[in-house]
């Protein structure tokens, strides 16, 4: 079976969203499947960089009477995903919707079809406005969205994957004919060869759930890459990368460093000047990353004890759980599923929840994961986070059995 997945945005940008769905590709590849992400080529994204091979023939699509014309170009992932990115004029108007983003959307199912793929899942709404006569799936992360397109991919999708039974209950309640068969839960994970503590390359050293010798090794590299003290007794959070985290987190940074607590900021570029500002006034307590790279990312979850970021989605939280770093997270119907706030004695939960968005919530979720640092139950918590079964192998054998589901009812139909 051969499988595309389509992406609207920019694949350097939202990362988190292209690395989920190459995650669940290279998982169906290993179930013997074929897979393929096209997404589109965005000004700032280096077809060099990517290696990516610029095909001669141009792809169009016409929408209200406007003919679009693409550039395709094809490569490989370092994961072995197929890939391929369309190039135009009109690429920059995509993320506003209208005529272009349904352009891209039905060019990229045209080249699916002629590559002889038998399912689409389009990744994000945008991505579904295409017109295609091949099977297509939508995959689903908020059900609140207002957006026109948002609810003609809803309506037009033969099938909906959510990232969580609350997202499904809420497409049902804001949609009542939506036929309840219509939508299955895409189980949550990640990659494991990409994110394991016990064979991770990127690790100045290797740590399992039993074994976190290898941990505290992590914390101090971390404190020394970052310009810290090399201290053991303090809660040390990892902050980002992305901006919106870290602008969350300087809000709030100045109360909670009079505690005795270290965080470590990684962000995607330069520090802001609030950053620098906080660096020089609280140099023992607040350190910085900057323009962080993926050896970095890896490195800063494996030696922290917590890790804050503004999660949309439940596989940005994995990669902190696997490596021993307990979330602090708004908890949203999109999280709900698998992220659970830990009780005052730290026996259940994987997380240190708030519900409200605002900087009040925030600090007081911060100052209660600190404080838990040192109880005697994290390092049980820690354990219990890093044990989890989080392999993408089950998401992958749902897409297919859905898939095979859909071919053999339009089989049936046919005769």
């Amino acid at each position: 079976m051969h499988i595309y997945f389509l992406l609207s945005g920019n694949a350097d940008r939202d990362s988190v969203s292209f690395n989920d769905a190459e995650a669940l590709a290279k998982a169906l590849m290993s179930q013997d499947h074929k897979a393929t992400l096209i997404a589109p080529l965005h000004p700032d994204i280096s077809p060099e960089q990517r290696g990516l091979a610029r095909r001669l023939t141009p792809s169009t699509a016409t929408v209200n009477g406007e003919e679009f014309k693409f550039h395709l170009y094809t490569g490989r992932a370092m994961s072995g995903v197929a890939t391929a990115f369309l190039g135009g004029d009109s690429i920059s108007e995509i993320e506003a919707g209208g005529d272009a983003a349904a352009a891209f959307a039905s060019a990229a199912r045209g080249i699916a079809k002629g590559d002889d793929a038998d399912l689409v899942i389009a990744w994000d709404a945008l991505a579904a406005l295409g017109e295609s006569e091949l099977p297509s799936f939508f995959y689903v992360t908020n059900a609140e969205s207002d957006s026109p397109a948002f609810t003609k991919a809803v309506e037009s999708a033969d099938h909906l994957l959510v990232s969580g039974n609350a997202i499904a209950n809420a497409l049902l309640a804001r949609y009542p004919e939506l036929d309840a068969s219509k939508i299955d839960n895409l189980p949550a994970g990640i990659d494991l060869a990409s994110w394991n503590p016990m064979t991770d390359p990127e690790l100045p050293a290797r740590f399992d759930p039993v074994d976190l010798r290898g941990k505290t090794k992590c914390r101090r590299n971390l404190q020394e890459v970052a310009g810290l003290p090399l201290r053991s007794d303090v809660a040390l959070l990892t902050v980002g990368p992305d901006e919106a985290s870290v602008e969350s987190f300087l809000k709030v940074a100045t109360q909670w460093v009079r505690n005795e607590v270290q965080v470590v900021v990684l962000t995607t570029g330069d520090a802001s000047p609030e950053l620098l500002e906080l660096t020089e006034r609280w140099p023992d307590r607040i350190g910085a990353i900057l323009d962080s790279t993926a050896t970095e990312v890896h490195q800063a979850l494996a030696g922290a004890d917590l890790f804050f970021q503004e999660a949309s989605s439940v596989s940005a939280l994995l990669p902190a759980l696997r490596y021993g770093a307990i979330p602090v997270v708004q908890l949203t119907a999109a999280l709900s599923e698998n992220i659970v706030g830990c009780d005052a004695n730290l026996i259940t939960g994987n997380a240190f929840v708030y519900d409200a968005k605002s900087d009040e919530e925030l600090l007081g979720a911060l100052r209660s994961a600190a404080a838990s640092v040192h109880l005697p139950n994290f390092r049980g918590l820690r354990t219990r986070a890093m044990k989890v079964d989080y392999s993408l192998a089950r998401a992958a054998r749902l897409v297919a059995r859905l898939a095979e589901k859909r071919f053999s009812n339009e089989n049936v139909a046919q005769l």
